[in-house]
């Protein structure tokens, strides 16, 4: 892990890590490794590109020792394929979106879909640019951290899986409760919990997540700590995409939503004051 990294010379020192990085640090993000957007000293030595990967340079901190939200996951799809002999999104396909019914979900959005996508927008620091989808296939790649594209009706069949204790809309057993109820667990990292990632680039990122200081992870999910006011109960698994869309599972009030926007930068003010509202005028309506 690194011991000192000068982010104007990008000279670095480093030790090994004290422990060896296991399944459930990657599954809460506690691994010690971090994206461009959000760590200083990887947006120095690889640049902005989300692409670059962090796991050929040492950890930022020791497994376990804190949270810290980066490529975490884009590991675990490496493990999976390097388990199952599969492709990443063959594997996703036989185990969870047929049984699902998610049959909007894709890496590649096909030419037929074309018109259906959403564009993305950015920001220039003054206004949103649109970027035009390009013809035909709309591909992304296939990374077990990101490049889904779905609809909400295809998200709802995700988060209904879920409420249901892991069973789908067709009664069929697809995970077993015990999992569900331990990858909501706020138990997984010990005293560790959620904390405030800087941003690098504020054209990607704005600082996040809410939550920070007082939520925890579960096994792929952030776990709510605290009741606010018209808002998901404690408990409930939460979790977002880049470009804005943000959903929750709260098994206590039984509901969960998703909010699909698209566009940048990650946590943009205005994205978190439609994302609060939408939820507390979901949860004023149960009251």
């Amino acid at each position: 892990m690194f011991t000192r990294f000068d982010v104007e010379t990008g000279e670095y020192a480093s030790r090994p890590a004290a422990r060896s990085i296991t399944l459930r640090h990657l599954l809460t993000h506690t691994s010690g490794l971090g994206y461009t957007f959000d760590s200083p000293e990887l947006a120095k030595a690889l640049g902005l590109d989300p692409q670059q990967t962090a796991t050929d340079l040492p950890l930022l901190h020791d497994p376990g020792a804190q949270w810290t939200y980066g490529q975490s996951t884009r590991v675990l799809g490496h493990l999976v394929e390097a388990v199952t002999g599969q492709a990443l999104f063959a594997f996703m396909q036989s185990r969870i979106l047929n049984p699902l019914g998610m049959h909007d979900t894709d890496y590649d959005i096909p030419a037929s879909k074309n018109a259906r996508t959403v564009t993305v927008h950015r920001t220039d620091g003054t206004a949103l640019i649109e970027q035009p989808n390009r013809a035909g296939v709309i591909s992304s790649p296939h990374h077990g951290d990101g490049g889904l594209a779905s609809t909400a009706d295809d998200y709802s069949k995700f988060i209904r899986l879920f409420l249901n204790a892991g069973m789908t809309a067709q009664d069929e057993r697809l995970v077993s409760a015990a999992t569900v109820s331990d990858m909501g667990s706020d138990t997984h990292m010990g005293d560790v919990r959620v904390r405030l990632m800087p941003t690098t680039s504020r054209l990607i990122s704005e600082p996040f997540p809410l939550g920070a200081g007082v939520d925890t992870f579960g096994l792929g999910f952030q776990v709510t700590g605290q009741q606010l006011p018209s808002m998901r109960a404690p408990g409930s698994m939460a979790w977002a995409g880049i470009y804005n869309t943000e959903f929750w599972i709260d098994p206590v009030n039984g509901i969960g939503a998703v909010l699909m926007m698209q566009y940048l930068p990650f946590y943009d003010a205005t994205a978190v004051e439609v994302l609060q509202g939408f939820e507390q005028r979901i949860y004023r309506s149960l009251e």
